[in-house]
Order: C-alpha cells, then structure tokens, then sequence
C-alpha cells in the first residue's frame, strides 16, 4: 500500500494489492488465558483467511524467496510495542517508534479499546530488503506497502522514504491489529462461538479510513466510477475484491457511515458483533439500515456530489482517442523518434499486458502495431522494472532510461531504440533503491532518486560517460 507519486501510476495498481498481504491481516491475540469460545472464534478468523480464494495466485509457479541480505536484527522496546531492526536502519527505527505510539494513542481512543500484549513491528529501511523478509513465505509483489501477520500480529513495514507513506502505512496496519483484538474481546466476553467474519471491503476501507485523510486520489477514483456509471454496490464488491478499487470503495463507504450515520456508528458496529448472525444482521442493528438501503444512500450522495462535475466537461471515452486496451499502461513519454522511415510521433510506456510488466513502443499514427523493448519479471536482469514505483524517460534520439530491480539491488538501464537492445546498465554500489531516473536534455547525464541502506533518499546525477555518479541532495527530507 506506499504511496506512488506520478501521473496515473496508482491507478495501475488495480491489478492487485497482493492477497498476501490482504489475507493476511488477520491478528491472533497471544493472551494464554484465551477462554474456550475465544479460541474458537480464532480458528475461525484463520479458517476464514486460509479459504480465501486465488491466495497462491500472487506467486509465480517455481520461484523462490531468494534472502541476499543477512541482517543482525535488534529490539527495541516502547510502551506497546516491541520494535524489530537492524543496526543501518536505527533511525528509522527510531521515526517508526514515535509515529505507531502517536497511533497506538489515537486508535486506543478510537476503538475505546487497549492491546495487553506488546505488538511485535519490524522495520524495513527499504523496499528491496522487504522483500526478504521471511515472515511470511510467499513472494510479496511491488504494490504491497506492509502487512499484518495473523499468526503471531507482526506488522511489517517498509521505508520508501516518504515520513508521510510510512506514517500512513503503519497506522492502517494498526487499525487491521485493533480490529481483530475488539472483535475477540467483544466475542469472548459474551462467550460467544459463532463468528462473522467481516467483508473485505469493510476492514481495509476502515483501515484506510482511520490512518490518513479522504484525498484527491480516492476523490479521483470514486469521481471517474460515478461519472461513467461504473459505480459498483456494495452488494457487488466481490467482483473488485483485492483490487485498489476495493480499498478506495470501502474507505468511501466507512467515511459515508461516519458522516450520515455519526461518528461513533463505526467502532459501534465491532462492539455489536455478538448481536447478528451475518454482516448485514449487525448493520441492521447499528445503523438501522440493512446492507441495500446503505447502499442506496451512499450512491445517492455520490451521484449529487460527482454528477455536477459534467457540466461543461467531457468523458475521456468521449473526448479522446484510446491508446492501449490490453493489460494497462502506465508512465507514457512521448517522443519523435525517426526509425528510418521519417521522424513521426510515438510513445514510450510501461504495461503489464499478460501478467508480466514490460517496456513498450507504439506509434501515434496509423500504425498500430505495438513493439515490446523490455520483458520484465522473466530474467535475473530484470525482475522487477518497478511499474508502480518509478517511472522512465526517453528523448528523441532514441534512448530510453529505466530502473529495474535485479538480484540484490537496482540497476539502471539505458535501452537504444537504433540498436534495439539494452546497451548499458549501471550498478550502483552504496544505494539499496533507484528509481524514476530523468535524462537531461543533452542525453548524457542521469538524475534519479536513491534510496541509501539507512532509509533515507536523495537525488543522484548519474554520467553515462563512465557511470559515476554523486548525490545532488543529502538531507533527511
């Protein structure tokens, strides 16, 4: 879930925020006093998790998590939590302390609701390390941001170098932590056995709810479904389970709850838990509308915000030519480029079109045809060209810059379209990231953005000449 910055990146993340890590926020109280009906209720949260369907589906067919990094881990303590790094990363470690016991303070209140034990967070300082981790063993895909681990609540987290993302990322995983600790309290003191496991779109637009403010980016999402009448129900959220159109629904759905129905109506719903036999039984009781008449109202309330916008502005389906239909496609540089047939109008992008992400070529005019410069995901090269994370550039020469993650760290990559292949590639030594690399206009230097083994990023200027590079920045922001 980290933030990605560029022009229409995040959407492309609708492919999947990783069931891994969907499934597995699910947290086990480690309380050994657990009363009978509280250890049922349990295997039934883990039941619910481990029958969620396409799970394996995230992991490419004979790979393996390959660990380049031993890390010498330590611990420290706060008042709630038990805070897991290593040595590089100890003052990361240290924003991350000050930032989950801000959150800790805050959810408390919120959910009217302590957690006895320490809550175990361990610290990433870079996406590439995270990656690693052998908490849990599934391959973790670009668009996960952290997750929470059911078995035994760990919340792991990356740094990507955003105080904003992390702050953000931490919290949302700490309302996934205290959402399944009220619903055992609430359960187990009404020794009740049976349990409702709560929709998808529920705890995770609850989680995006309460760690950050409604922004411009779930505006734009919800704004473009309902002015093209692709405004899905909540009845028919299970066709977009998993997705980012999921999370941004749902978090639509709990601020309508909040602002309709009152403030309190959430944390009330989890405290009426033991009073229905399903989902729509306990929103009955709450808020005195069932599931088709919420429904109702919170696509009401967005027709007359969002209908409005129309007047005096067009559909992009209405008003402009589509490009690209397979997959999607993102990070698109235009360029006039002569491939020996005159200098016409093309544009260099990125997709994932069957699965795999990868660089592309098309034409602006007549000719269609799409050629494909760079498969992704299907060579030690180039395992992952960071599709939701970093984007490309390319001039009208014919050169086109990229980052790709491979083995350990990121390489960047200069692809010649005269030469039609990848003609240099830069490893640079003392960074673990490298991403959204910019030519300049004489096609002989590079400025990315660097992440150091610390956490911490800067801008780099890269010379293509002999692959020196030096940092333009060097500060904690």
């Amino acid at each position: 879930m980290g933030r990605v910055h560029g022009v229409g990146v995040r959407m492309a993340e609708i492919d999947h925020l990783s069931r891994s890590r969907l499934t597995s926020t699910f947290k086990r109280n480690s309380q050994r006093s657990l009363r009978r009906s509280s250890r049922r209720v349990l295997l039934a949260l883990i039941a619910a998790v481990l029958l969620a369907p396409s799970v394996s589906a995230q992991f490419y067919f004979g790979k393996n998590k390959v660990q380049y990094t031993r890390f010498s881990w330590q611990v420290m303590t706060t008042a709630h939590f038990r805070i897991y790094f290593y040595e590089k990363e100890v003052e990361v470690a240290e924003i991350a302390a000050g930032l989950a016991e801000d959150s800790y303070r805050r959810l408390a209140a919120r959910f009217n609701h302590e957690i006895k034990d320490k809550i175990p967070l361990i610290i990433y300082s870079a996406p590439s390390f995270f990656s690693q981790t052998n908490v849990i063993p599934g391959l973790i895909p670009e668009s996960v941001g952290g997750f929470t681990e059911f078995m035994k609540g760990r919340v792991v987290v990356p740094f990507h170098g955003s105080y904003y993302d992390f702050d953000h990322v931490i919290r949302h995983e700490l309302v996934h932590v205290f959402t399944f600790s009220k619903l055992e309290d609430v359960l187990s003191r009404r020794s009740r056995v049976r349990y409702v496991p709560p929709p998808l779109w529920f705890t995770e637009g609850l989680a995006e709810f309460w760690s950050k403010k409604w922004d411009s980016e779930a505006d734009m999402v919800l704004r473009d479904m309902v002015v093209s009448q692709r405004l899905y129900s909540i009845s028919d959220l299970y066709e977009v389970q998993g997705t980012y159109f999921m999370y941004k629904l749902g978090e639509s759905i709990c601020q309508f709850i909040d602002s309709a129905y009152g403030p309190d109506k959430l944390v009330r719903l989890l405290e009426n838990w033991h009073k229905g036999r399903n989902f729509d039984d306990i929103m009955q009781v709450t808020l005195g509308d069932d599931l088709a008449k919420l429904s109702e109202k919170w696509e009401y309330s967005l027709k007359r915000a969002y209908y409005p916008n129309m007047a005096g502005r067009g559909l992009p389906s209405m008003e402009s030519r589509q490009l690209t239909t397979q997959g999607y496609s993102v990070n698109g540089v235009p360029i006039r480029w002569d491939d020996g047939r005159g200098a016409r109008d093309w544009v260099v992008y990125k997709a994932n079109r069957r699965g795999y992400s990868g660089i592309y070529l098309r034409s602006l005019g007549e000719d269609t045809q799409t050629r494909t410069l760079v498969k992704g995901e299907q060579s030690s090269e180039f395992e992952s060209l960071y599709l939701l994370r970093s984007g490309i550039d390319a001039n009208d020469s014919g050169l086109i810059v990229f980052s790709s993650k491979s083995k350990e760290s990121d390489v960047i990559y200069v692809y010649d379209l005269k030469e039609h292949r990848v003609t240099h590639g830069y490893h640079l030594d003392g960074l673990a990231a490298a991403r959204s690399p910019r030519l300049s206009p004489d096609g002989t230097r590079v400025v990315f953005s660097g992440l150091r083994p610390d956490g911490f990023s800067d801008l780099y200027e890269l010379q293509l000449s002999d692959g020196n590079y030096r940092a333009v920045t060097e500060d904690a922001y």
